[in-house]
């Protein structure tokens, strides 16, 4: 006759195994096909904005004279890019 230590085993091993397969399918599932890469799809009655739907931002005129100080010192620094 199996003891209880064997039985408790044999049946952590028959839900564990349970566990990992369901868990394995589930994953499966999630995973878009091999070789397609695809945007999600916007909810049934709604698209999705683009970048022609936005309105461009005037930039206020700090911020502004701020970038325009920024490229005069990007142009001073020597950095590497893309070495």
């Amino acid at each position: 006759m199996l003891t209880r230590t064997t039985i408790l085993f044999l049946a952590g091993l028959i839900f564990g195994f349970g566990g990992v397969l369901s868990a394995w399918a589930e994953s499966a599932k999630a995973r878009p096909p091999a070789g397609r890469l695809e945007q999600p799809a916007a909810p049934v009655g709604h698209r999705q904005p683009q970048t022609k739907d936005v309105a461009p931002t005037d930039i206020p005129p700090a911020d502004q004279a701020t970038r325009e100080l920024d490229k005069a010192l990007e142009k001073k620094l020597t950095i590497c890019r893309g070495c």
